[in-house]
């Protein structure tokens, strides 16, 4: 937990009990933690995994609330209610599905930047080294892929729909963890470098 990609620890020990009133601190963690697009922390991305609740025994999961929390010992299963989720209402796709969009994005982008970039917003936790293939689908081999992904949608265009739509199409195996606010952070000029760049990975 880094500034930029989600709020640091020490800050949950400190924030915990008021970011949520009137949830408690310990209530607040739980929810983050089974429940993470129930509440965004203001400036941070959304890219928590949202499969912890089946993935996280009820035991582990009262011992890291504890931790976060500061306290002694505090009961695994928390109620709490999450805020509901909107749902996400799909266009329907066609070839030019995001056509424009990605004609211009493309039409200036500087390739170059792109593995930079990827850096900057955070991609590689979950799309390279250790965690790729495991967390969210690799990006090494990421243009060949793309071409065959989502027919009828072009390489170009389903890595657009990947970072600004990301839940439109989840890949089979992978939690829906894809931050879901990259439309509002990243740059036009960002977007299109490292849509270039991806392309070239092969």
């Amino acid at each position: 937990h880094n500034h930029g990609l989600a709020p640091a620890y020490t800050e949950i020990r400190q924030n915990a009990a008021s970011r949520r009133a009137p949830m408690s601190a310990e209530a607040y963690i739980y929810e983050s933690i089974i429940y993470p697009g129930a509440y965004r922390v203001e400036g941070q991305m959304n890219n928590m995994p949202r499969n912890f609740g089946d993935r996280i025994p009820d035991d582990d999961l009262g011992h890291i609330i504890a931790y976060l929390a500061g306290v002694d010992s505090v009961s695994p299963m928390i109620e709490t209610t999450p805020d509901p989720q909107p749902e996400v209402t799909q266009e329907p796709l066609t070839a030019e599905t995001y056509a424009a969009e990605v004609e211009f994005l493309l039409s200036n982008a500087d390739a170059t930047r792109g593995e930079a970039l990827l850096e900057q917003y955070g991609c590689n936790a979950c799309h390279a080294g250790e965690a790729a293939g495991v967390v969210a689908p690799a990006h090494h081999d990421v243009a060949q892929v793309a071409a065959e992904r989502r027919p009828p949608l072009s390489a170009a265009a389903y890595i657009y729909e990947s970072i600004i739509h990301p839940n439109y199409f989840i890949v089979p195996g992978y939690a829906a963890s894809m931050p879901t606010n990259y439309q509002d952070l990243i740059s036009i000029t960002d977007l299109g470098d490292i849509i270039a760049y991806l392309l070239g990975q092969e």
